[in-house]
């Protein structure tokens, strides 16, 4: 789901040409202009990233990759989850709190940090948070159901 994915995962010409036409089901568009285009693009670009972080931040919920891929992400399938935990277990997805110099960025910065990891590695605060997530991923689904 990284950017490189996007651009060139599996079926992604058809995935963005299925949406482009969708959008010019709804929209007067002209896709031989670049300004059209682009904004099609743009906008796809922004929901493909905020799609992707919410699923990030929910694979964050479970201590380890292996807890991830026993609690699919609300409406897939575990067989869609699993390239999905694979690839946010991977390096590129890690968080790296400090700066090139693998030095922290100022004493408050590590202190949080600290303070962070101690709150993940409490299973009932997780667990918390987790229904809370589910709970605040319903009502933003309302509201959307709403608004469509």
């Amino acid at each position: 789901m990284s950017r490189s994915m996007w651009s060139t995962g599996p079926n992604s010409n058809e995935v963005k040409s299925y949406i482009m036409n969708k959008v010019l089901d709804d929209f007067n568009l002209d896709y031989d202009r670049p300004e059209d285009r682009n904004t099609v693009m743009s906008t796809m670009n922004t929901a493909y990233k905020t799609h992707r972080n919410r699923m990030h931040q929910y694979y964050s919920l479970f201590s380890t990759k292996e807890e991830a891929l026993e609690h699919p992400y609300p409406n897939m399938k575990k067989e869609e989850w699993a390239p999905i935990c694979k690839l946010f277990s991977t390096e590129e997805f890690q968080i790296n709190p400090s700066n090139k110099d693998n030095a922290w960025t100022s004493d408050t910065a590590r202190e949080h940090f600290e303070k962070m990891e101690v709150l993940q590695l409490q299973p009932s605060l997780r667990e918390g948070h987790l229904q809370k997530w589910r709970s605040s991923q319903k009502s933003w689904d309302k509201r959307v159901m709403c608004v469509v």
